[in-house]
């Protein structure tokens, strides 16, 4: 199952299957693995931003933006708080294990952003 932050995300996940279908097509698969596995659900937090978007997030925390990969329908980020420790390692190591970037970055990867929030940041390149 696959769960929304808000309405935003909702349209942004309903244009992945032209903006970039292989992404989405990655969201489908952790979101039925994660369901089997833990019978829970994945909640996309973001998915597409404009360098504006970007630009404001980071300037909340008093930061520069890095270029980002959401800009370009490539990454999107999920909530991490309703799994355990164990479950967000396997998560974690599904996706870098099924899929693979050209570039060698990782597809999923667990961090803290301004607020001392973490979530997952899964980003596919096309």
């Amino acid at each position: 199952m696959i769960e929304f932050k808000g309405s935003k995300e909702r349209d942004d996940y309903a244009q992945l299957g032209t903006k970039h279908p292989k992404l989405l097509d990655l969201l489908i698969d952790l979101a039925e693995c994660v369901e089997l596995m833990f019978k829970k659900p994945i909640v996309l937090t973001s998915v597409h931003r404009s360098q504006d978007e970007q630009d404001a997030l980071y300037a909340a925390g008093g930061n520069k933006a890095p270029k980002s990969a959401h800009t370009t329908w490539e990454a999107v980020d999920l909530r991490d708080k309703i799994y355990t420790a164990h479950e967000i390692k396997f998560i974690e190591g599904y996706l870098n294990t099924k899929y693979k970037n050209d570039n060698k970055k990782p597809v999923c990867f667990n961090h803290t952003i301004s607020g001392n929030v973490n979530h997952f940041h899964v980003y596919l390149q096309r």
